[in-house]
């Protein structure tokens, strides 16, 4: 919790599929795209998901 790690289930695929993506992660074989960017880029950032080009996940800066 204090490391602000989130695992996610699926509803598709039996347990031993989430315990082999765990692994793949642990072993690296997962990259996260990710972007920061500016509670002022709010409208852009909606724009861009809604268009289909956002590339990964988006994280809303509120703080400088």
């Amino acid at each position: 919790m204090l490391k602000h790690i989130i695992l996610r289930n699926s509803i598709v695929g039996p347990r031993q599929d989430l315990a082999e993506a765990i692994a793949f992660a642990a072993e690296g074989k997962v990259k996260m795209h990710t972007h920061r960017r500016a509670l002022a880029d709010i409208n852009l950032v909606f724009d861009e998901r809604e268009a289909g080009s956002a590339d990964g996940r988006i994280a809303i800066a509120f703080t400088a």
